[in-house]
């Protein structure tokens, strides 16, 4: 098998390839990093829920996800709940939410405009089959 076989290193490199299109855009045109918007958007869809499941589900080091949170802090788009610790949007972290989401799924779909819808279904099915088994192979470790 030759390396250029191997799908690992593809898949980084698509990942990393995308990552700076949409990085390109949140930091000329808000003041968000791409770990900050990608943040704010599992706390948006897991309210209330603590940092390190945020973490758990994004697959990223807890003190990264720290970090970005105190980001978010700071810009007042996320807080921590009094007596609790989990981590819910403010009014203004909904708003951002809201105004981003439509324009980061542009670059999304400018990125995927090379694939068919088909191939798009295909390629989320085969991600899908691939994360639970490196989760399974992962926890044998």
């Amino acid at each position: 098998m030759r390396y250029s076989d191997f799908i690992a290193p593809l898949v980084y490199r698509l990942s990393k390839r995308m990552d700076k299109y949409t990085e390109k855009y949140l930091t000329e045109n808000t003041k968000l990093s791409l770990l900050d918007w990608r943040l704010l958007v599992h706390v948006y869809k897991y309210q209330n829920s603590m940092l390190y499941e945020i973490a758990d589900i994004m697959g990223m080091p807890l003190h990264e996800v720290v970090c970005s949170y105190l980001d978010l802090k700071n810009l007042e788009l996320v807080e921590i709940s009094e007596g609790e610790i989990t981590v819910y949007p403010t009014e203004n972290g909904n708003k951002i939410y809201a105004e981003l989401l439509p324009k980061i799924s542009q670059i999304q779909e400018d990125i995927l405009s090379v694939i068919s819808k088909e191939e798009r279904e295909i390629f989320k099915s085969i991600i899908g089959k691939l994360l639970p088994h490196l989760n399974k192979l992962n926890e044998h470790e």
